[in-house]
């Protein structure tokens, strides 16, 4: 909440400020004899990240995330979401209450709509990952041509082609080429990508599950992360990948025709206690050979 609220400061600002050059760019078109007067106003950038006691700014709470386990305790990280809630209703509109009561029930709703659950397309093939272990694959099959273009879409025709991916954060990073910003916004832009650096490559990177088991109900998956693309021109992929969570599958459905028959499915992710015990029973796969009392010994799935 916290980090998408100053994401929505920058790129105000960065709105505000463009619209302010365009008017001093047409005024001096009117008047140029006039230039050497004109000072712009104090701008919302200014106020909002200048130093108050009683606001935290993006360069303040980017600058103190490193100290934030330490100083601050779960009630004020809270009230710093609340606070940022709010700023995030009045931005989009989505919510019309103030009432703290309200902004908690925004909260939990966006925890779970956002971070708790996963909903993506499906790459179906039975094999062994591990967390933070890459692999790579090629892509072939029409529908996984199709999953491999719709994951990438949003990036630069560069990550399409092997180089190196970057975190995506549309408004802010990364910067393009006709917005030019000021130094002040370039520094807090900086900031924000450092501190963040956790949240941005694990929910601002190009993602999918991998279903290595049976797609089915309540079988585990993968949410693998694209760390290199590599697409032909017919559409095929080369890519890297590296797993970064598992969620336990709760609704799959096949997306509508044109898709060459692609899977879709929403997912709950699993706790780092889960992911442990279950990444522990899938290696005991590797004693079922021999006499197979390894595998017939296994639990069922965690």
């Amino acid at each position: 909440m916290i980090f998408e609220a100053e994401c929505d400061e920058i790129r105000d600002e960065i709105a505000k400020r463009l619209i302010l050059n365009e008017s001093e760019r047409r005024r001096d078109k009117r008047a140029k004899n006039d230039q050497r007067n004109y000072r712009p106003p104090h701008t919302m950038f200014e106020s909002k990240f200048s130093s108050s006691p009683s606001r935290r700014t993006v360069s303040e709470s980017s600058t103190d995330d490193s100290k934030a386990s330490s100083t601050t305790d779960n009630e004020d990280l809270l009230e710093q979401a609340c606070t940022a809630m709010e700023g995030l209703s009045l931005h989009h509109h989505h919510h019309n209450t103030a009432m703290t009561s309200g902004a908690y029930q925004c909260i939990y709703r966006s925890i779970v709509t956002k971070h708790l659950r996963y909903q993506g397309p499906v790459f179906i093939m039975g094999s062994s990952v591990r967390l933070g272990s890459p692999y790579g694959l090629h892509f072939f099959e029409p529908r996984y041509r199709v999953l491999i273009s719709e994951v990438m879409q949003r990036w630069p025709v560069s990550a399409r082609r092997g180089e190196r991916i970057h975190p995506l954060l549309p408004g802010i990073y990364p910067p393009t080429s006709h917005i030019v910003v000021d130094d002040d916004i370039k520094s807090s832009i900086l900031n924000l990508l450092e501190n963040k650096e956790s949240l941005l490559n694990e929910y601002h990177m190009p993602t999918f599950i991998h279903a290595h088991r049976n797609l089915q109900a309540n079988n585990p998956a993968a949410i693998v992360q694209v760390q290199i693309c590599a697409i032909a021109p017919n559409g095929s992929a080369d890519v890297l990948l590296k797993p970064i969570a598992y969620i336990k599958i709760e609704k799959i459905w096949e997306r509508e025709s044109g898709t060459g028959g692609l899977y879709e499915a929403r997912g709950i992710r699993m706790s780092e206690e889960e992911s442990t015990r279950y990444e522990s029973w899938c290696e005991q796969g590797s004693y079922g050979s021999g006499d197979g009392r390894g595998r017939r010994l296994q639990l069922p799935i965690p």
